[in-house]
């Protein structure tokens, strides 16, 4: 499965619009254009100066959930829904051959994350108009790329602190801790 779903993008951009920037909902249009967007999100927030984030733990992608499959405590499944979107699930304990509905085995919610969520849609929504003469585009998706990029730099520099889990550095007792050295206002000595 994709990190996104069509769903995704629906406060962005209408089911209609969005069947025409991706050229009817071609697949391979809308999976270029995410994981475009999901490497320029990976640059940005790479650059993060004393704090490694976790990359492959923010950008997962969920399983289809299949009943004759085991699962550990922590999974992440998704199931269609009746509404033509999907619902997710995380397993709760380790689960052998028990339906998706079973509230002691399984936990309903989306896990992904909603900053790096939102900046995949509003990246891959601004990718999928690259294809569209410009006068075609509305500006506020100009207008949103350039304010979440701005926010992705923010976290990057340590404006902003997100919850997102750190990557453990061997031989670094902390992976997000950093020093900031300067030096004190030079002091004189009389004899």
């Amino acid at each position: 499965m994709r990190f996104l779903t069509d769903k995704d993008y629906r406060w962005m951009v209408e089911p209609e619009d969005f069947a025409i920037i991706a050229y009817g909902g071609d697949d391979y249009t809308v999976l270029d254009a995410e994981d475009t967007a999901a490497e320029e999100i990976k640059k940005i927030i790479r650059g993060a100066r004393g704090v490694k984030f976790d990359l492959d733990a923010l950008f997962f992608a969920p399983e289809e959930f299949d009943i004759q499959q085991s699962y550990s405590v922590g999974d992440f499944v998704y199931v269609p829904n009746l509404s033509g979107g999907f619902d997710f699930y995380t397993a709760v304990i380790d689960v052998e051959f028990e339906p998706i509905t079973n509230e002691t085995f399984w936990k309903k919610g989306d896990k992904r994350d909603k900053t790096i969520k939102k900046a995949m849609v509003v990246f891959s929504t601004y990718f999928l108009h690259q294809h569209i003469p410009s006068k075609f585009i509305p500006e506020r998706y100009e207008k949103m790329y350039t304010t979440v990029k701005k926010e992705l730099e923010e976290i990057r520099d340590g404006k902003l602190v997100p919850k997102w889990p750190m990557v453990v550095v061997e031989g670094e007792e902390k992976a997000n801790q950093y020093y900031h050295l300067r030096s004190n206002p030079r002091r004189k000595f009389y004899n």
